[in-house]
């Protein structure tokens, strides 16, 4: 069998997330399936079935974000977080609000806040660098 030697060679400099980022994809990837199996198995503890859906599809768009380096995921997931954290903050009462909100959605907020601190080390800051500028020079190599 003759081997093909007129194929392009690809070069990556970013092969593969470090892995605080891959923690971090696995626990955005772990949000979507809790909330998914919260969904199924207590639908009465389920508010909203448009918004379930929005967060499962969320969570799991943002992890394969990370993984194949798109950066300003990272800002998307950290709006996010910090929108969840300003509206526990202006409740009427903290501790009443907290209260309110099951279980399934603390856990999925306080997943995604360990994500997002993963994705801004300074090792995943540089691979989503050099993600970012490996996709450059793909688009200007084309």
């Amino acid at each position: 069998m003759a081997k093909r030697t007129d194929q392009k060679k690809v070069v990556e400099t970013a092969p593969h997330p470090p892995t605080p980022l891959r923690v971090g994809v696995g626990l955005l990837f772990f949000n979507a399936l809790a909330l998914l199996l919260w969904w199924v198995f207590f639908p009465q503890q389920v508010v909203s079935n448009g918004a379930q859906v929005f967060f499962v599809l969320l969570w799991f768009a943002a992890g394969w974000g990370f993984l194949t380096g798109e950066g300003w995921v990272r800002v998307g997931l950290l709006i996010v977080v910090i929108a969840y954290v300003w509206g526990l903050v202006n409740q009427p009462s903290l501790l009443e609000g907290i209260a309110k909100i099951n279980l399934a959605d603390h856990v999925s907020k306080f997943t995604a806040l360990a994500a997002v601190v993963l994705a801004y080390l300074p090792v995943s800051h540089r691979w989503f660098s050099a993600a970012r500028a490996e996709k450059a020079a793909k688009l200007t190599a084309n």
